[in-house]
């Protein structure tokens, strides 16, 4: 980058595009009625007893009317967000941004769902996408990264 601290490379692009496609083929299976008809799909899965945690539970007795919207929401930013990602007049803050809503739907994913390491293994992997000016305001707080 101008600044000298960004990388710009085949690699990084291969990892930006492999982010991408994992967010963009997590969309995918969305398009079915299941998701688009009546905009059921978190409603049906906040009622799978299996796999919903307590805080799952409270959720959708709190929030029921807003749960086809919240449907909605999360196809529309798995398809659309990792455009964000890409946007060639950034300084770090869209992709920032980007990245926070990012670890908002996975932190939301894990607080009501028992679905494993997934939502911290993508928080680990969306890491490698933060600004370098991140990094220098972390290194500057002398906080030891080594």
């Amino acid at each position: 980058s101008e600044d000298g601290k960004g990388v710009r490379s085949i690699a990084s692009v291969a990892v930006l595009l492999q982010i991408s496609l994992l967010y963009w083929f997590a969309a995918l299976p969305k398009t079915h009625p299941s998701w688009v008809a009546d905009n059921s799909a978190i409603n049906i899965a906040l009622h799978l007893d299996y796999l919903v945690k307590p805080f799952g539970i409270a959720f959708r007795e709190m929030f029921t009317d807003q749960l086809p919207l919240l449907t909605w929401l999360v196809f529309l930013w798995e398809f659309w967000g990792p455009f964000f990602l890409w946007f060639p007049f950034d300084k770090g803050q869209v992709r920032t941004f980007s990245l926070i809503l990012f670890a908002g739907m996975h932190i939301g994913f894990e607080l009501c769902f028992a679905i494993g390491l997934f939502p911290a293994y993508c928080l680990v992997i969306l890491t490698v996408l933060l600004p370098g000016w991140f990094w220098e305001k972390l290194r500057n707080r002398n906080l030891p990264l080594t």
